[in-house]
């Protein structure tokens, strides 16, 4: 063989083929179920129903598969069995003409580590992707599949660890449904997801005859059609561009907020808020988009207490208490009428103190916000609850520029900070806003 394999790169390999097969802990646990869920049984899928009529497509390791959602980032878990997919960079196998043999050396790697045998081997070549599927039999009575499928950029690992072996046709069946998706099927997938998330519209009327429009609360001038906000980091390094899209609002011609979506650090929307009136209640609901990535969601306690049935409707609910023409109360419900959260707002000259109560009522939050004649937030102070008194490291100015309707198109956010013995605020980040209005 001319290029000598990367040792270290067939022992990562065949470790990771380990974690497949051994019987003691075969997949990391999956993240725990949402809150709703936590009171139905989980049930597993049976690979009897493979394959499903849709493919799976992981935006993270370009790739499709005809299989379920997974259980967790790129694993799933069967009735009969666990597959999980990897992927490492092509170059471990050291060129396409060592392919069968980087096969055989992970084979006497990982059967050294776990003792059995391989009972069958297959190698073929499609368009341009080289592949090997292998068949395990373990002393401890289980069995394996493993394929490789290699292309010029990245070498694909499928492992899929069961106790019946003649589950093994299944399994391999599954593995040639595997397809590397190019930046045109990911954005078709995105795009899906988005779709499949979006709640239906919420009626605009009859609107609450109680509630100022959002345009009047956002401060926000002319008949704002559409915001779609950036922001950025402030950096030394010209070459680090970092202003990404991370927010677009909708507002109708009422100048009521009618949609939000919000976008993660990848550029992915990851939730979608639609607003509008129930039986004369301002409400909303939301949709939320999983990706691989994503981590887990905090592990949810259950309530001993029984829960007040939810209006399916929507998500949340809004409350709001005006005086003299501004807000002064705003509670947040969910949509089985409990309390989320409770916010005051204290208006003094030029100073707005805002105050944030949890479900039980006890003070959480506590912000100063210094504004203009025009209400503009000029600088903001986080203060600490239990001794009331401003954090040394939470105090933050604004700069903005105005479009012609006098909304801020950017706004620019320091810090206090203090270096060299000298107080100043320094500039962190930078947000944008392009305004549509309506004509």
């Amino acid at each position: 063989m001319k290029n000598k394999l990367p040792v270290f790169s067939i022992l990562l390999l065949s470790v990771f083929a380990q974690l497949f097969v051994s019987h003691k802990n075969c997949f990391a646990q999956p993240p725990p179920p949402a809150p709703s869920q936590i009171s139905k049984p989980f049930a597993r899928p049976s690979v009897k129903n493979l394959p499903v009529e849709k493919p799976y497509v992981s935006i993270d390791l370009n790739y499709s598969i005809f299989l379920p959602e997974p259980t967790y980032s790129n694993n799933w878990i069967f009735q009969e069995g666990k597959i999980g997919i990897n992927v490492a960079n092509a170059n471990v196998v050291g060129g396409k003409q060592n392919f069968k043999e980087f096969n055989q050396i992970n084979n006497n790697t990982l059967l050294s580590k776990i003792q059995g045998k391989v009972t069958d081997e297959k190698y073929t070549e499609t368009d341009n992707l080289y592949s090997s599927i292998t068949f395990f039999a373990f002393d401890d009575g289980k069995f394996g599949v493993r394929k490789f499928s290699l292309s010029d950029e990245r070498l694909y690992i499928m492992f899929a660890q069961f106790e019946n072996s003649a589950d093994g046709k299944i399994f391999e069946e599954a593995f040639k449904t595997f397809k590397i998706v190019g930046e045109s099927e990911i954005k078709a997938e995105i795009q899906r997801k988005f779709e499949d998330a979006t709640p239906q519209n919420l009626p605009q009327e009859p609107a609450s005859k109680n509630l100022q429009s959002d345009l009047k609360e956002e401060n926000l001038k002319g008949k704002v059609k559409k915001i779609v906000e950036e922001s950025e980091t402030i950096t030394d390094d010209p070459n680090k561009k970092n202003r990404k899209i991370s927010k677009t609002l909708e507002y109708n011609k009422a100048g009521n907020l009618t949609k939000t979506v919000r976008i993660d650090y990848r550029g992915n929307p990851d939730s979608i808020t639609v607003y509008g009136f129930i039986e004369g209640k301002r409400v909303s609901k939301v949709g939320y988009i999983k990706y691989p990535y994503n981590p887990p969601p905090p592990m949810a306690v259950p309530s001993a207490q029984v829960e007040p049935p939810s209006d399916s409707r929507y998500s949340m609910s809004y409350e709001k208490k005006y005086k003299a023409g501004k807000l002064i109360e705003e509670i947040l419900y969910r949509s089985n009428g409990k309390v989320i959260t409770r916010t005051t707002y204290e208006y003094k000259d030029n100073q707005i103190e805002q105050l944030v109560y949890t479900a039980d009522g006890k003070l959480n939050q506590k912000y100063v916000y210094l504004t203009d004649k025009n209400g503009q937030v000029l600088e903001r102070s986080d203060f600490d609850i239990l001794s009331n008194k401003p954090y040394g490291d939470k105090k933050y100015s604004y700069v903005y520029e105005h479009d012609k309707q006098g909304n801020w198109i950017k706004k620019t956010t320091s810090k206090e900070v203090t270096e060299d013995g000298k107080t100043f605020y320094k500039p962190l980040y930078v947000y944008y806003r392009t305004i549509t209005y309506y004509e």
